[in-house]
């Protein structure tokens, strides 16, 4: 038992130290999309430790399941004579304090955290100074915190099963100490994952088409990037003196010279561009990715396979649950055992035969999901509705894109 649940959390561990020596590579995703002119530490450091966070959270569902199913024999079926009672208490209670801290800090990140940093950067100006920045970010910050609290009071309260109770200081106690400390933080966290899974809807599903056919297509070549920026940099002098000479005996009217200062910042941003594409043109790491560039299409290929059997694993996992559900949607189409064939299952079951390797698969399949939802964030933006609110670009993402990010990975 003890070599079991030793190297379950040995590699848990490894893992958690790995993502934290990546801190680095995570502080260089993060620099290599802020925009250089608009950083701030407090939110870039917030950014980080989100990501890191993420890392750590993500390989904790497959050391569950390998710690639980350590404890059966899979000849028979049958618990092993080391699975004692006390034992997989034990076992039981380390699991779920290590959940609870790692969802806990999700919750302090999402609720508390990120917002304060999001506001903290919002607060600036010149003629604030760091305590009415504090002050201001605590302000709006108090309003997450609000909602939370309301959050947990439902999950507390809220029993829709049972009867009205008769509300006096005995039903008060029992309150508070049948669990329902538990039910109100086990309430909150499915207000995270309800809103991780509009995340998923949103983002992860786009990006588990966009991320291997961005592979299979591969980066638009260094030249085509300079032909382009560059035509559209001369296009953006030509307006600009088109309207100079239109006006170049009278003022020019406010309209048009708000164009044309929005002309000039764009030439800026192009030159800017230019000389960036220019820089990586002749820089190691495009020269070696090119050489990379046969393994990046066949990598593609692999992951749009992968895409399409999570899609037709997924859709017979839904014909399933309807077709043989024991008691349909008042049980949430609970379903004894898969009727159907499963792809991902029987992938599953054929790799569990070598040991940890159905776990490095799983462990495989959570990156994939979540460098998909990262690749859909970076394509499509950070939307309300049909809203751009931020965009995901490389040296001129704003702090608050770069939060908001986070937030979104964190919830995925």
């Amino acid at each position: 038992m003890l070599s079991v649940e030793g190297i379950a959390w040995t590699i848990y561990g490894i893992i958690v130290l790995v993502s934290l020596k990546t801190a680095s590579t995570i502080a260089l995703f993060t620099r290599y999309f802020q925009n250089k002119y608009e950083s701030e530490f407090f939110a870039t450091l917030v950014t980080i430790l989100a990501l890191g966070l993420v890392f750590s959270s993500l390989v904790l569902l497959p050391v569950d399941i390998l710690l639980v199913s350590s404890t059966v024999d899979q000849t028979r079926g049958l618990k092993k004579e080391w699975a004692t009672p006390d034992v997989v208490d034990s076992m039981t209670f380390n699991l779920t304090l290590v959940y609870y801290v790692s969802y806990g800090l999700i919750t302090i990140f999402s609720f508390i955290l990120i917002p304060f940093a999001y506001f903290f950067y919002e607060e600036l100006d010149e003629e604030e100074t760091l305590s009415d920045r504090i002050f201001g970010a605590l302000k709006y910050t108090s309003f997450f915190v609000i909602i939370s609290i309301l959050l947990s009071m439902f999950g507390l309260f809220l029993k829709p099963t049972t009867k009205t109770p008769k509300i006096d200081l005995d039903w008060f106690k029992k309150l508070l100490t049948d669990s329902n400390g538990e039910k109100a933080i086990s309430f909150l966290v499915a207000c995270l994952v309800l809103l991780g899974m509009l995340v998923f809807i949103t983002y992860t599903a786009s990006g588990l088409s966009l991320l291997p056919i961005r592979m299979i297509k591969g980066r638009q070549g260094i030249d085509a990037e300079i032909e382009d920026v560059e035509n559209r940099l001369t296009a953006t002098k030509e307006r600009q003196r088109v309207l100079k000479s239109r006006y170049s005996n009278r003022s020019i009217p406010a309209r048009e010279q708000r164009e044309l200062e929005e002309l000039e910042d764009q030439e800026r941003i192009l030159a800017r561009r230019l000389r960036t594409i220019q820089q990586d043109k002749t820089s190691f790491w495009q020269r070696t990715l090119s050489y990379f560039r046969p393994f990046e299409f066949l990598l593609g290929l692999f992951l749009l396979c992968v895409t399409l059997v999570l899609i037709v694993s997924i859709f017979l996992t839904i014909v399933d649950k309807i077709a043989y559900s024991l008691c349909g949607s008042q049980c949430g189409y609970v379903i004894n055992h898969p009727n159907l064939f499963n792809p991902i299952n029987y992938i599953f079951v054929k790799l569990s035969k070598i040991f940890l390797l159905d776990y490095v698969f799983m462990v495989g399949l959570i990156l994939y999901f979540f460098l998909a939802t990262m690749t859909g964030i970076i394509e499509i933006g950070i939307r309300f509705l049909w809203i751009v609110l931020y965009r995901i670009r490389k040296g001129s993402t704003a702090p608050q894109g770069l939060l908001v990010s986070a937030v979104l990975l964190t919830l995925s």
